[in-house]
C-alpha cells in the first residue's frame, strides 16, 4: 500500500525506517510536553499561585531576592518534574512497542490470527518526515475500532497537508479490514483543532499539572 503526493510517499513501514520514525515520533512527543509546560506556566492558577506563594515570602521575609525565588522556584521545580515525566513515557514508549515497530505493528496478529495493526511512515526523498499507525480492537458495544497512534511530522515540513494524507493513508487501512469508527488520544492543542478538521470529536478529557489529554473519535 503506498499513497504518492507530489514528493511525498507514503508507505508500510520496513526495517530501514526504525532509527528514523522512532527518532521523529520522540521528537514529536517532546514538544507535545513543552506546549503543556507553556500552557500551565501561563494559567490563572500558576500566576496567581506563584504571585501569592511570593508576596507571602517578602511580607515574612522583608527580603525581595528570597521573594523573587519564592516567585520563580516553583515553576522552575515543576519543569523539572514534567521534563521527567515526559522522558519516562518516551521509554516507556520505546519499550512498548517503538523499539522494534515491524513486530509490534506491522506483524501484530489478533487472537484469530489476523493482522491488526498498520504503521505508516511518509518519505520525502528517502527521507522519514511523518509517521502514523493504527491498531484494530473491538470496542465495547463490538464495533470494530481503529485506535490510532504514534503520529508525528517533522517541524520543517508541516503545514503542507502531509499530516491529513497519512491519517487517510491509516484510515483506508483500517477501512479496508472493518473498521467503522476510529479513536485517538492528543494533548498537544495544535493537534486537537487539526483533528477537528478531519472530523473527529472531542468526547472526553483529562487533565494532569496543565497537560490536558483529549480523546476523539470519528464514526465510518
Amino acid at each position: 500500500r503506498t499513497t504518492t503526493m507530489a514528493q511525498l510517499k507514503i508507505v508500510e513501514f520496513e526495517p530501514q525506517h526504525q532509527d528514523a520514525a522512532l527518532a521523529l515520533w520522540a521528537k514529536t512527543f517532546y514538544e507535545t510536553g513543552n506546549y503543556a509546560f507553556r500552557a500551565f506556566a501561563r494559567s490563572p492558577l500558576n500566576i496567581i499561585s506563584s504571585l501569592g506563594f511570593a508576596g507571602f515570602t517578602l511580607y515574612r521575609t522583608k527580603q525581595w531576592t528570597y521573594t523573587v525565588l519564592a516567585c520563580v522556584l516553583p515553576t522552575a521545580g515543576l519543569y523539572l518534574y514534567s521534563v521527567a515525566h515526559i522522558y519516562n513515557a518516551v521509554q516507556r514508549g520505546i519499550q512498548q512497542d517503538m523499539c522494534d515497530i515491524a513486530k509490534h505493528w506491522n506483524q501484530s496478529l489478533d487472537a484469530e490470527n489476523r493482522r491488526n495493526a498498520y504503521f505508516a511512515v511518509a518519505e520525502i526523498d528517502d527521507r522519514v518526515v511523518g509517521t502514523a499507525a493504527v491498531r484494530l480492537t473491538n470496542s465495547d458495544d463490538g464495533t470494530l475500532t481503529g485506535v490510532i497512534g504514534r503520529v508525528s511530522v517533522c517541524p520543517t515540513t508541516r503545514r503542507r497537508g502531509y499530516a491529513a494524507k497519512l491519517m487517510m493513508h491509516v484510515e483506508d487501512w483500517a477501512k479496508s479490514q472493518g473498521a467503522r469508527r476510529f479513536e485517538l488520544h492528543t494533548g498537544n492543542p495544535e493537534a486537537c483543532s487539526f483533528y477537528n478538521r478531519l472530523g473527529y470529536v472531542g468526547t472526553t478529557a483529562f487533565a494532569f499539572l496543565g497537560f490536558v489529554v483529549v480523546k476523539y473519535t470519528k464514526q465510518c
